[in-house]
């Protein structure tokens, strides 16, 4: 409730009052504000001595905290009413297989198997040996499902809590992984209408592709280069915007962020906070947050984040509950499609992985089979990678 039911912006934004919009965009602006006033006061550490040092940081700290609170006041002006047609959750697709959990009290989860003929439910305990065991939660959670699998042409998860780490897409199935049978997509089962994939070729659109901010990833570099030469030749009319090193500042991406039709950023990203709730990218002169991403009037509709733990949550909020990481803000927020990873990325290793996978999207629209293809292609070059890291998540 903390993490998604209050942030959901879009249409409830529309339905405010002219009083309401105001004292929104009052507080965000204040947000701001304070944020690069921490920002800057945070340069300053540097210049302290160590028994000074301390006490800054943690004025800082708490200084911080607040202000993201006061943000979280701001937008839940936003919250939609309780009889409101758009918090109705729209049904699986046609041929989807929707798969959600719940904990159940003594220790037993609940997992239910939706699609369009119906649901069917199956209870299991949950134990630590279980969820370090591929092959047992396999059998737990996909085997009783094999023949609605089977029939399914997608599968979604809606991941909580210890089983938002899980790479259900990389689990044993049917003598491989579930991957080879099934595109795979994770949700967050926002109130919101799924789109049909759609190659937008006779359409211009307009990528922003952020490189290597803090100067430290060749790798990056290379990654961009090669993404930009992929989108060049490919059938969609991209309007290509690339900002490197220095000139990727939090100003500009902010700005350019509005525009863009797609956001690809290949740098650092980080995991941390209560729920995840302080996750950022890196940019030259300072972070994109969470918060950040939240107050935008706009965002893009596809975003691949090639940096580190963009899709995870961190652990220190409820266990039962859902975080918020930097994809599930992209989501929260407007955007479509967000291909996101759960781990540390290799930023010289994935280039070839993400460079295919733009190939692929070229010449299929749905993202979720593009991404599909190009990850068991990664496993089969180079079966010792960690092929599973990326997933694709939806709102």
């Amino acid at each position: 409730s903390r993490a998604l039911v209050p942030l959901v912006v879009g249409e409830q934004v529309a339905r405010l009052s002219n009083e309401e919009r105001a004292l929104r965009d009052q507080a965000i602006e204040r947000y701001q504000t304070r944020k690069r006033k921490i920002a800057k006061e945070t340069s300053r550490l540097s210049e302290l001595l160590s028994g000074e040092r301390t006490a800054y940081e943690v004025r800082l700290t708490g200084a911080s905290r607040a202000n993201e609170r006061d943000l979280e006041a701001a937008l839940g002006t936003t919250q939609p009413h309780a009889t409101s047609p758009a918090t109705k959750l729209p049904p699986p697709r046609a041929g989807e297989l929707l798969f959600a959990f719940h904990p159940l009290p003594r220790g037993e989860w609940v997992v239910f198997a939706s699609d369009s003929r119906g649901i069917t439910v199956r209870r299991f305990p949950l134990t630590a040996a279980l969820l370090a065991d591929r092959e047992a939660l396999a059998r737990e959670i996909l085997e009783p499902f094999r023949k609605t699998i089977r029939r399914a042409a997608r599968i979604r998860f809606l991941p909580l809590g210890p089983f938002s780490t899980i790479d259900f897409h990389a689990l044993p199935f049917e003598g491989d992984v579930l991957l080879a049978s099934k595109p795979v997509v994770y949700g967050l089962d926002l109130a919101t209408q799924r789109t049909t994939p759609q190659n937008d070729s006779s359409t211009a659109l307009a990528a922003l592709l952020v490189a290597n901010p803090s100067g430290d990833l060749p790798g990056s570099l290379s990654e961009i280069k090669e993404v930009e030469r992929a989108l060049k030749n490919g059938s969609r009319s991209f309007h290509i915007d690339i900002q490197t090193a220095r000139y990727a500042s939090t100003q500009t991406i902010r700005e350019r962020l509005e525009t863009a039709s797609l956001f690809h950023y290949s740098g650092h990203g980080r995991a941390a906070g209560l729920s995840g709730w302080d996750s950022r990218l890196l940019l030259s002169d300072g972070q994109l947050s969470v918060g950040d991403l939240l107050t935008l009037p706009r965002l893009p509709r596809w975003v691949v984040l090639s940096g580190c733990d963009t899709g995870r949550t961190t652990e220190a909020g409820p266990s039962t509950g859902v975080g918020l990481g930097l994809a599930q803000a992209f989501a929260l927020a407007g955007s479509q499609a967000i291909v996101a990873s759960m781990r540390e990325v290799d930023d010289r290793d994935t280039v070839p992985f993400v460079v295919d996978l733009y190939r692929r999207w070229d010449r299929e629209p749905d993202l979720a089979i593009a991404l599909q293809q190009a990850q068991l292609a990664w496993r089969e070059k180079s079966p010792r990678s960690d092929w599973a890291n990326f997933r694709l998540i939806e709102p």
